[in-house]
């Protein structure tokens, strides 16, 4: 059987669908050899890959909503972010506390960009909770984090969908699970700059995915179904997972058929 890769994506709120997809694989049975992630994808494949508790996860992400991430930062104008990112950080230590990615049962590996030299930063060991809150600061959104000298922010400044991680961790085969390719925002929801920065970055994210999945391509990509569902919509949890979770069951035999085709 050929080593499954698993890359979940990064979309705010709309990443809690990779979370109903990795339940499909549980229920199914199906081995996963590693998992490498970027941004919101990155919160939900590290936690699983340490615990492999989808049921307990899941409880915790239920509580999040705005609020929690709409914590704004009163020196926006002459500060880094607009966020504070207070908030998350509390939720995401009080699950991964300070477990190193080396604890991980399965192989893990997480990006972010380097805002210094421009650079790609990989993470395949260290302390888990300052590596997923680096790969998920989303530019000019959350406040950049700082680890070893450098200033990093959301993986998907460089690869949202880091299938090259997967390939060097051993994956023979690589299944990416997509939150945000389908995405359309209604312009009522474009009126706050806070909502158009990621926007814009999704759009040339986009356009440059396509690009690089021509060189690094995976074997399948799961694009789960959320029409009109918003990435900050934290009220929307349930039907974002629900969607990754049918998204799961629809592509479930084709990922079979991938691991026993040799």
């Amino acid at each position: 059987m050929k080593k499954l890769g698993i890359v979940l994506s990064g979309g705010v709120a709309r990443g809690i669908a990779n979370l109903g997809f990795l339940k499909v694989l549980e229920e199914h049975k199906i081995p996963i050899h590693c998992i490498a992630a970027t941004s919101m994808g990155a919160v939900i494949g590290s936690a699983y890959a340490l615990k492999q508790d989808i049921d307990d996860l899941r409880k915790i992400i239920a509580k999040i909503r705005n609020r929690h991430v709409v914590d704004v930062n009163i020196f926006a104008l002459t500060g880094n972010s607009l966020l504070r990112s207070k908030k998350i950080k509390k939720i995401v230590e009080g699950y991964l506390k300070d477990a190193e990615i080396e604890d991980c049962k399965i192989n893990f590996a997480c990006n972010a960009a380097d805002l210094i030299s421009g650079e790609e930063v990989v993470y395949t060991q260290g302390r888990m909770a300052d590596r997923v809150l680096a790969s998920s600061a989303i530019p000019g959104v959350f406040r950049p984090f700082k680890i070893d000298g450098k200033l990093l922010c959301d993986g998907g400044t460089v690869c949202r969908m880091p299938v090259h991680l997967a390939r060097k961790m051993g994956a023979d085969a690589v299944v990416c699970c997509d939150v945000i390719e389908d995405t359309v925002v209604p312009e009522k929801k474009l009126r706050r700059f806070y909502r158009i920065i990621p926007r814009s970055h999704e759009i040339m994210d986009r356009h440059l995915m396509r690009l690089y999945f021509e060189v690094n391509k995976p074997e399948l990509i799961v694009t789960p179904n959320m029409p009109g569902l918003d990435m900050f919509d934290f009220n929307s949890l349930d039907k974002m997972y629900d969607a990754g979770y049918k998204a799961g069951v629809e592509n479930i035999e084709r990922i079979k058929s991938l691991l026993n085709n040799e």
